[in-house]
């Protein structure tokens, strides 16, 4: 049954509301604590994650309709359900410093308090300024997770030890990078679907053919077998049946692993070799960027 009057206290529906929001706040990460203990293995976790996702969620917009239409909030099953998505889309757009992260534990109180007053009976207005509050910080929210995230992955490019080295053919469009803190690997594909891994790393010390495996395998998914320098800067590396090169240059060691087709011949990497050149992570960016455009518009 209602609790008579409760709707004519404006202070008191809001308390209410997120009263009712941080119980459920705290049911519904013990619910969640327990699918995770579900023993599974695999894809195996993926139904009772799914369970997870979807009961946990509707479960809690159901029960906060029943225990605020229980309490005489006006509107009852607009505010459950509205601070469920309101609490979603800030938990997932608003990045928070480590410091003040317990501030997510609680949006859906502030949330349910916000929507509560907004949605007062004959205050339209309140409802249309916080949806729209709600949508500005949500989007402004976005961009900002899209601009640092975009910074980041420069500076994980810039922090790598290795030359940072991209190669400069206008035949070969850079498609991604496989960056460590030792390598800097780009791969490069030309319109007619030809393949090229080009990884960097430091040159080694009186580097010597006959250490093969060991110099090349900073550079090269297979590391050589034997190795033949060809006196160009440039050496033949056969594994198996594979011939893979290795290039030298400006204290560099310089991996040209074909991907498709499997073979370079020597005179092509020493081309190859003429034309790599230093970059920076927010080239890369803006170059794997224009690899995308040109992808989309063939």
């Amino acid at each position: 049954m209602s609790t008579p009057g409760l709707a004519h206290r404006p202070v008191m529906a809001p308390l209410l509301a997120a009263l009712v929001a941080a119980v459920l706040t705290v049911l519904g990460v013990l619910a969640w604590g327990a699918f995770e203990r579900v023993p599974c293995e695999g894809f195996g976790c993926l139904g009772p994650a799914l369970i997870a996702v979807v009961t946990i969620p509707t479960a809690a917009t159901l029960l906060g309709w029943l225990l605020l239409r229980a309490f005489g909030v006006p509107r009852a099953f607009l505010v459950a359900a509205l601070t469920l998505a309101s609490a979603w889309l800030l938990g997932g757009t608003v990045s928070l410093p480590e410091q003040i992260e317990t501030v997510y534990w609680a949006l859906p109180a502030l949330c349910a308090a916000a929507w509560t007053w907004a949605l007062t009976p004959g205050r339209a207005n309140r409802a249309l300024a916080l949806a729209g509050g709600l949508a500005a910080v949500g989007l402004a929210g976005f961009l900002w997770q899209q601009w640092s995230s975009e910074r980041d992955a420069e500076a994980r490019l810039d922090a790598t030890d290795a030359p940072q080295l991209i190669l400069d053919d206008e035949r070969w469009d850079l498609i991604s990078t496989d960056v460590t803190q030792d390598s800097f690997g780009t791969l490069y594909e030309t319109s007619d679907g030809v393949r090229l891994s080009v990884t960097a790393a430091e040159e080694p010390a009186d580097a010597d053919p006959a250490d093969c495996a060991e110099v090349t395998a900073a550079v090269l998914d297979q590391p050589g077998e034997t190795c033949t320098d060809l006196g160009t800067g440039v050496w033949e590396v056969r594994t198996g049946s594979v011939t893979t090169h290795v290039g030298f240059r400006d204290g560099a060691l310089i991996g040209f692993d074909p991907l498709y087709p499997d073979a370079l011949q020597a005179d092509e990497v020493s081309d190859l070799l003429a034309g790599v050149r230093a970059t920076s992570g927010a080239e890369l960016r803006d170059l794997l960027r224009l690899s995308l455009d040109r992808s989309a518009e063939r």
